[in-house]
């Protein structure tokens, strides 16, 4: 069985001086269009103003089972898209999960990555009304692609589960985008990494939080 649970710990809570970029271990992904910084405010992650900010997480790379997840802390007032996109490379293949965010109205939607540009939509849009501090993942596990959710006030589950046999590659780069942002939106409790399975899911459900993985203290 998979459960929606995370498997892997949380790796970044975002904690710091406000106006200072992310740790040393985000870097701006100069490949994306228009790739500009994530900052800290508030003790989370903020857009900074300019369209576009896309970073992407570098103290390893990540098989081709793999989980990744965060808090929208602060959820934004006008049109948002937030993006986790997994890729071979800075040009190559992988899978992208996208939360468009509206005042009412919000969806997620999956998409295969070819060359580094955005492919085919894979399966539907899946409809979502979400709030501030409610949290999402995007998971990977052979070649059934998740999307899973937890409200504020919830626990985890399953929106959707799409099966797709494109890619199934290694050494694997995750980035965090926002694009159409208005600056409001905000992200806290960064996980994720290689998939652990359900005993790792069920152990992270029942001792969370965790911390910092080892390395990555600031």
């Amino acid at each position: 069985m998979i459960y929606p649970y995370p498997s892997t710990p949380i790796l970044d809570t975002f904690a710091g001086i406000n106006g200072t970029p992310l740790p040393v271990h985000w870097q701006v992904w100069a490949d994306h269009p228009s790739g500009t910084d994530w900052e800290i405010q508030g003790n989370a992650a903020a857009p900074t103003p300019g369209g576009v900010v896309a970073n992407y997480f570098f103290p390893e790379l990540y098989r081709s089972d793999y989980e990744f997840y965060f808090t929208n802390s602060a959820k934004a007032n006008d049109l948002a898209e937030l993006k986790i996109m997994v890729i071979s490379t800075p040009t190559g293949n992988g899978y992208q999960l996208t939360y468009v965010a509206f005042p009412t109205g919000d969806f997620f939607m999956l998409h295969l990555i070819n060359g580094g540009a955005l492919g085919a939509q894979i399966g539907t849009d899946v409809a979502q009304e979400t709030a501030s501090g409610d949290s999402w993942m995007f998971r990977k596990v052979g070649n059934q692609l998740m999307v899973n959710y937890k409200p504020v006030a919830g626990s985890w589950s399953n929106l959707r589960t799409e099966t797709d046999n494109t890619y199934n590659l290694i050494d694997n780069y995750v980035l965090l985008i926002c694009e159409d942002n208005d600056e409001i939106t905000r992200i806290k409790d960064w996980g994720g990494g290689n998939y652990l399975g359900s005993r790792g899911a069920m152990l992270n459900k029942k001792f969370r939080p965790r911390s910092f993985a080892p390395g990555l203290a600031r």
